[in-house]
Formats: C-alpha cells, sequence, structure tokens
C-alpha cells in the first residue's frame, strides 16, 4: 500500500500507450491486448493516475516505443521482434506510435522515444532523473510482462525506489499481467492502484 509520495523527489512513467499497443485498431489488438485493457478498465485508471499526478506537480514521463521505417533496430532471429517487423509494426512516424488521445502528452510534459522493451533503453531517461534528483518512481504501461517488468527491473538495478500502479498496467491476457504482477514487480516495488495514488499524501 502506498502511505505518501515525496512531491520533490517522485516522477510518473507512462510506457507504451500509443496506438499499436492499446488501440482497439492497433498491430497489437489481435493478439488480445485491447481487449484485456477494456476488460480491466486500465486506460480509465490510466487516465485517473495522470490526472492525479498533473494535480501533485509530479514531473511526467511519457515513454514510447518507435522504430525507423524498415526496422533496422530490430534482430530479425528474435520471434517476438520477427512479429513486429512483419506486421510492420511501431513505426516511427506513423499513427500506430502516437500516444492514446486519452492519455496524450501536454505541453512541458517530457517524451523519451526508446528502440527497444525497458525505458532505460538507449534513451535519456536515466540522465533526466539524475537532474531532477529522482528518487521513486511510479509506472504505468503495457504490457505488465515486457515494458513495465522491464523497467521496474532496470530501475531497481539503478537504485530507484519503484511504485507500480497494477491497475494501470495490461498485457496480452489476464494470465502473463497476473503472473508479473504477482511473481516479479511485488517483489521490486510497491503495488497500488490508481486510486490510492491519486488520495495519496
Amino acid at each position: 500500500m502506498l502511505k505518501s509520495i515525496d512531491l520533490g523527489k517522485t516522477a510518473i512513467l507512462f510506457m507504451d500507450f500509443v496506438n499499436d499497443v492499446v488501440h482497439p485498431e492497433g498491430k497489437f489488438a489481435a493478439m488480445g491486448v485491447a481487449a484485456h485493457l477494456e476488460q480491466t478498465r486500465t486506460i480509465e485508471n490510466a487516465e485517473k493516475a495522470l490526472v492525479a499526478a498533473r494535480t501533485k506537480g509530479l514531473p511526467v514521463i511519457h515513454v514510447r516505443v518507435a522504430f525507423r521505417p524498415g526496422h533496422r533496430e530490430l534482430n530479425g532471429d528474435v520471434p517476438f521482434w520477427a512479429g513486429v517487423i512483419q506486421g510492420d509494426a511501431l513505426v516511427e512516424g506513423t499513427w500506430g506510435t502516437e500516444f492514446l488521445k486519452a492519455l496524450a502528452p501536454v505541453e512541458n510534459e517530457v517524451v523519451m522515444i526508446k528502440r527497444g522493451v525497458s525505458a532505460f533503453n538507449d534513451t535519456e531517461l536515466a540522465r533526466y532523473l539524475t537532474f531532477k534528483g529522482i528518487q521513486t518512481l511510479v509506472l504505468a504501461g503495457v504490457a505488465t510482462n515486457w515494458v513495465v517488468e522491464a523497467t521496474t527491473r532496470d530501475a531497481a538495478d539503478l537504485g530507484y525506489t519503484l511504485v507500480v500502479l497494477q491497475d494501470c498496467c495490461g498485457s496480452f491476457n489476464e494470465e502473463l499481467h497476473s503472473f508479473s504482477v504477482q511473481n516479479i514487480l511485488g517483489s521490486l516495488a510497491t503495488l497500488t492502484t490508481a486510486n490510492e495514488f491519486a488520495t495519496a499524501p
């Protein structure tokens, strides 16, 4: 349970809420992502957390995955990346890599573009957090067992205190989401909800 938030040393990350990943017409919809998010009201919960973060004055960081045309950054021998290449998904500059409108950044909110899974992978995230004096990260994103888990692992290794908004995360199905939350994320972070985050002093 989240007891309080140190406003001067905390930032929140919203990760991969882009159309190809989360929109019902996105490339990942056929894999079950949009359906799982609808069932669990993940987008609504993330909207609530985003409003709360802005109200609290926390630094809000939006992270999106995007690849250059031709997916030159990806190794096609990795099965998941091979599927991304074959489906021509997550191409930078297309509708698929635009943020879902409900969770789009506003002026002065930071946007990081990554070329892999973790939000720390080949981005300026760690540098930005150091400059801001951030010690605690609040995480929300899709997929739970991909970007959220990978970023949580990396952040834990880097020494950050971590909070995962479990109802602001989703995956390809409930089994994958729940396994990651219960067996991995709970060992690395405080697990909480959008409501608890919004009401935390």
